[in-house]
């Protein structure tokens, strides 16, 4: 069974994991090594996270979240 595969994860929640599978494919996977080997934390990739809407999606929309719902079982 993969990690996270879609039969374990509510349906509410799959689009929320394949943006976020998207996004680290092409924001973290290629520098997580030099990120990790430097001890650097990595702000473009969180800012680029919080363009992308992944950050702060709980948070409400009147505080510079997206106002959704928490995905909860």
């Amino acid at each position: 069974m993969e990690l996270l595969d879609d039969s374990i994860v509510p349906e509410r929640a799959r689009d929320v994991k394949e943006e976020a599978r998207e996004f680290a494919d092409e924001y973290i996977a290629p520098n997580a090594e030099a990120y990790y080997e430097s001890g650097e934390y990595p702000w473009e990739v969180l800012e680029a996270g919080m363009d992308a809407g992944l950050v702060a999606r709980d948070i409400g929309e009147e505080y510079g979240g997206r106002g959704a719902r928490q995905l909860r079982r």
